[in-house]
């Protein structure tokens, strides 16, 4: 049994996905501009549990500065502790990690003009990866996306994939970190993927800080889910 505090680390509570997303997509529904937003992945078939992230779609009419727009509107609603571009595609898409959330509960969104939206949708595949969808909101005509809000976009600068490897791949980690807590993979793949990961950040400072966001805060992060991992294996 983990303790409320390892629990609250981990994220076992499957309400919390499902909350993100309605917190995100109201935010982005109030963008001028914001013309959809729809679910893929886990929290669209109804299979997410408390480890799961939120895959989402946005569409947008006009000029690009609307996604950062959109994307400035979620660090509003949820301020954003770190993000990670998404290789091979235009900012703002990418994984978003949240002030106050497990790092388990990420943000995957990818930003799209309405008719590449639209596209994605039907066709059901995005990029190389087979997808179904559902819409949870789309603008009305009478509403023109939203109510016209321009947050001020807050995106970090694109982040080399060799800063990313210097850094240390905690993302690697938290992957294998949940599919250990989930039951399906053994102790000695969780055990090699915390070595890499130890070896990768040694010496980064808690207060460290790079373009993409408090990098030591996301490191200190994964020590603290390895320690409550083998606090919960210890039976507390």
């Amino acid at each position: 049994m983990l303790f409320d505090d390892d629990q609250l680390l981990l994220g076992p509570y499957a309400t919390t996905p499902p909350r993100i997303a309605d917190e995100i997509a109201g935010a982005i529904a109030a963008v001028g501009g914001a013309r959809a937003v729809a679910l893929f992945g886990s929290l669209a078939a109804g299979t997410h549990d408390g480890f799961s992230d939120v895959d989402m779609l946005v569409a947008y009419d006009g000029y690009p500065a609307i996604a950062a727009r959109c994307a400035g509107a979620i660090d509003e609603a949820k301020p954003v502790r770190y993000y990670r571009p998404f290789t091979d595609v235009d900012q703002p898409s990418g994984r978003y990690w949240f002030d106050g959330e497990s790092p388990f509960h990420h943000l995957d969104v990818s930003f799209y003009s309405t008719a590449a939206y639209d596209r994605v949708r039907r066709e059901g595949r995005k990029e190389w990866l087979a997808i179904e969808s559902v819409e949870v909101w789309r603008a009305t005509s009478d509403d023109c996306g939203g109510q016209r809000r321009t947050p001020a976009a807050r995106v970090p600068a694109r982040i080399a994939e060799s800063e990313w490897e210097r850094h240390g791949r905690f993302g690697y980690f938290l992957v294998q970190a949940r599919r250990y807590l989930r039951g399906t993979s053994e102790r000695d793949e969780f055990d090699v993927a915390w070595a890499e990961f130890r070896d990768q950040a040694r010496g980064v400072r808690f207060d460290t800080r790079t373009p993409a966001g408090r990098l030591g805060e996301m490191i200190q992060a994964c020590w603290q889910i390895h320690a409550a991992i083998d606090r919960a294996e210890r039976g507390g």
